[in-house]
C-alpha cells in the first residue's frame, strides 16, 4: 500500500485559497499513484480559527467536495475541515474519492487546556468508526484523540489495521536542540502500533499562525514497532510531502510473534472499567 502525506501550510480562514492549493497538490501527486493521500488536521481552514469557525464551516453536501472529487483519481484523499451539522460545528476529517464524500470522523476530544481552546467552538464527536480503503480497514484519531488510549484500543477491537492521525500540533519544548513534538508523537504511536498490531500514520501541518509555529512532520510506525522511511519526499505546489510504502504482511509477522492484543478478553475489560467507575463514584 502506498500512502502520501502532505505537511500542508494553510492560510487561516481562507477556504477558497486552501482549496485551490489542495487541488494543485493533488494534481502534482497523481504521478505517485498513492492509495491514500493524507492532509493534516483542519487543512482547508487553518487551526486557530476561534471566531472564524462559523464562516469557514461546510455542510456535507457542499459543492466544494465535488471539486475535490474531480481530481482525486483512484486515490482515497483525506482532508481536514470544519463541518456544520444542525447548527453544530465539528473539527472533522473527511475521505473523498472519485465517487464523492465517503467517510467522516468528527474529533471526539477537542482540547481546552493550556494553549488550546477548541471546545469553545467545536462540539465533540460521539462515534468512532472506520472505513475500507484499498482492501484494508482504516480509522482516524485527530490529534488529541490519539492521547486517549481507549480510542486506539477501540479501533483494535473493531479490526482496524491502519490508524490515521492528522494533526495541527504546535511546536513546543526542546529535546537535544530540536522541538520535542516529533519524539513525543513517535513514543505515543509506537506503543499503540506494537500493542494493537496496527500501522499508525501521522501527518502534522506546516507554517505559522498568530505567532504559533507548527513543526512539519510525517511518519509511519509498523506493527513491528519500526518507523518506516519515506520512499519519496519533496514539494508539491510549494507544500512538503512524503510518500511511504507499507507491507501489510508486517501485521502477520507481528501476529506470529505474539502480542498483548491476542489475549484481550473484551467482556472482562468492560467489566473492569465499570467496576472502576463505580469505585470512583463511591468516593465522591
Amino acid at each position: 500500500m502506498k500512502i502520501a502525506t502532505v505537511m500542508f501550510n494553510p492560510r487561516l480562514g481562507d477556504v477558497k485559497t486552501n482549496l485551490e492549493s489542495h487541488l494543485e497538490v493533488l494534481k502534482e501527486l497523481k504521478k505517485f499513484c498513492a492509495d491514500l493521500i493524507l492532509f493534516p488536521e483542519l487543512s482547508l481552514t487553518g487551526y486557530l480559527l476561534e471566531n472564524l469557525t462559523a464562516a469557514v464551516a461546510l455542510k456535507p453536501n457542499d459543492r466544494l467536495f465535488s471539486e475535490l472529487t474531480s481530481v482525486v483519481g483512484s486515490s482515497a484523499v483525506f482532508i481536514g475541515c470544519v463541518l456544520s451539522e444542525n447548527g453544530t460545528f465539528y473539527n472533522s476529517y473527511i475521505m473523498v474519492t472519485e465517487r464523492g464524500l465517503g467517510f467522516v470522523h468528527r474529533k471526539i476530544y477537542p482540547p481546552t487546556y493550556g494553549m488550546f481552546d477548541e471546545s469553545r467552538y467545536f462540539a465533540s464527536g460521539q462515534k468512532l468508526s472506520s472505513v475500507m480503503v484499498a482492501s484494508e480497514r482504516a480509522g482516524v484519531l485527530i490529534c488529541e484523540d490519539a492521547w486517549h488510549p481507549v480510542l486506539a484500543a477501540a479501533h483494535s477491537v473493531a479490526g482496524v489495521a491502519l490508524v490515521l492521525t492528522p494533526s495541527a500540533s504546535p511546536a513546543r519544548g526542546m529535546e537535544q536542540g530540536e522541538f520535542s513534538n516529533p519524539a513525543m508523537w513517535r513514543r505515543r504511536l509506537k506503543v499503540y502500533a506494537e500493542s494493537y498490531n496496527q500501522f499508525h500514520v501521522y501527518v502534522n501541518r506546516d507554517g505559522v499562525e498568530d505567532g504559533v509555529i507548527f513543526d512539519p512532520d510525517a511518519f509511519v510506525i509498523s506493527p513491528l514497532s519500526a518507523e518506516l522511511l519515506p520512499t519519496q519526499t519533496g514539494l508539491a505546489a510549494g507544500h512538503r510531502f512524503s510518500v511511504f510504502e507499507i507491507d501489510l504482511a508486517d501485521r502477520e509477522s507481528a501476529a506470529a510473534a505474539g502480542g498483548p492484543w491476542q489475549n484481550d478478553i473484551f467482556s472482562l475489560n468492560e467489566q473492569i472499567l465499570r467496576d472502576a467507575r463505580r469505585e470512583r463514584e463511591s468516593r465522591l
